[in-house]
């Protein structure tokens, strides 16, 4: 059940208006093993914070590590310290508010295995940290995180975090680091209240640094936020029960103000019963999906949800993802190796990425065009290249979760050969050759990496 905290949250109405918050610039560099972006340490901040004031193109963190500035770089040596062991990974600064818990080096993370902890994005952050300070005064320590369009609950007392559905626990702890207000600058930013928790934190976590899933193709517009419904808890329930892990992105909102538009699923207004045949009683009901801000007929956008049959729901107006998608790839295995004294023509690095994926014959599951079926892996392995330069690991690193989520490949038609039910490329474009371009699969290619990282993001891949 939802707890009488998660209530407040959810029932929270909008309210706008300008104001000014004092922020600071702390620095991250992108995880490629795990694909998330981490925090520098407050002293490691403090350094490159003198690095960029004084123009040093180089900073050197410690033994190991140092930040190339000009091309926005963390250069990190493994244990064995030999320039083969390089790792490049990306380096960016991101705004965060003086009164957050990360400004204050407090934040919760969950252990992913193998001793490595990862930090709870900064939402979840600040919904544990008030879990952990209430159950000092009530006998109640866990919050449910679907509120947030996150499948978990989470138990401050025991520090367990657990999958609602899978079941599935893990270990979280609590970090307190030094305090980064005592070592970075502070600067005035003028920006647009939101004070509805629910919305400002899905959409600060969604808009913060371009990771979340909030892509929009050009021409595409989001309507105004709608005001929430004050559900009572066995409709929160129910709610929660018919929509999943969707849940937290499928808001209903209150029929009053709505715009003078029409639901584009059954191309009735938005304020009239939905066109859509059913016997719900909430025919009439109104809801908004989260990251776009469209409105839709409660029983137009559950006919979507179960004809999917996934994870995740696509706007059928601008085609924005909310929830996680994940394609039908088979069984496969992707490698990677640098390989030096191979360039990549128009880029500035004497190295390249090959990237292998590799198949073998199978037989189709009920995901598949044909299950039961036999299909070829055809002109397997494959091989792909990018340049080993910051963007080139980011770009392999959105790879690698796509891999993850079986959306690189399918099963179809091969528009070469013509032959059916065989493995074929599933529109995550590649470059199959790293100097003729003749054919557009290869180099140089001035705009591919910008290219492919759009295609990524519009499958979710941040």
């Amino acid at each position: 059940s939802i707890s009488a905290k998660d209530q407040s949250i959810f029932s929270m109405a909008m309210a706008t208006q300008s104001r000014t918050v004092k922020k600071i610039k702390i620095w991250q560099f992108l995880d490629i093993k795990f694909g998330i972006w981490r925090y520098f340490t407050p002293e490691q901040c403090k350094l490159l914070q003198s690095g960029i004031e004084n123009n040093q193109p180089t900073v050197n963190l410690d033994s190991k590590a140092s930040v190339n500035f000009p091309n926005s770089e963390l250069l990190f040596l493994t244990k064995s310290k030999q320039p083969d062991d390089l790792v490049i990974m990306p380096i960016r600064r991101i705004d965060v508010s003086i009164d957050s818990l990360i400004a204050a080096g407090i934040i919760w993370e969950w252990n992913a295995g193998h001793n490595d902890w990862i930090a709870f994005r900064e939402d979840a952050n600040a919904l544990i940290e008030e879990a952990f300070g209430d159950k000092k005064k009530t006998s109640t320590s866990s919050i449910n995180l679907s509120i947030i369009g996150l499948p978990y609950t989470v138990d401050v007392k025991s520090q367990r975090q657990r999958n609602i559905h899978s079941g599935r626990q893990r270990n979280i702890r609590r970090k307190s680091y030094s305090s980064y207000l005592k070592v970075l600058p502070t600067f005035d930013i003028q920006v647009l209240a939101i004070q509805d928790s629910f919305i400002e934190q899905q959409q600060t976590s969604d808009n913060r640094n371009n990771q979340q899933n909030n892509h929009q193709p050009n021409g595409s517009t989001a309507s105004r936020p709608g005001k929430l419904i004050n559900d009572s808890e066995s409709q929160r329930n129910n709610h929660i029960q018919k929509y999943g892990s969707l849940a937290g992105y499928i808001l209903p909102v209150n029929e009053n103000d709505l715009p003078d538009e029409d639901c584009i699923i059954c191309f009735d207004s938005i304020s009239a019963e939905s066109g859509f045949e059913t016997k719900d009683e909430n025919s009439y009901r109104i809801i908004q999906l989260s990251l776009c801000q469209h409105y839709f007929h409660e029983p137009c956008i559950n006919a979507c949800v179960k004809s999917s049959n996934s994870d995740f729901l696509e706007c059928p107006k601008c085609r924005t993802l909310h929830g996680l998608k994940t394609g039908n790839q088979p069984l496969g295995k992707m490698t990677h190796h640098i390989q030096e004294g191979m360039p990549i023509p128009g880029y500035k690095s004497t190295s390249a990425i090959i990237i292998s994926y590799d198949f073998r014959d199978g037989v189709q599951g009920p995901e598949h065009p044909h299950p039961g079926k036999a299909y070829r892996a055809s002109a397997f392995p494959r091989v792909a290249y990018l340049p080993n330069t910051a963007e080139g690991q980011n770009v392999l690193r959105m790879l690698k979760l796509a891999w993850e989520r079986r959306l690189i490949f399918t099963i179809g038609r091969s528009s070469t050969t013509g032959m059916d039910n065989v493995i074929i490329w599933n529109d995550i474009h590649h470059k199959t050759s790293w100097r003729n371009n003749a054919s557009g699969h290869g180099y140089p290619d001035p705009g591919y990496l910008k290219r492919v990282t759009e295609e990524l993001q519009a499958n979710g891949i941040r």
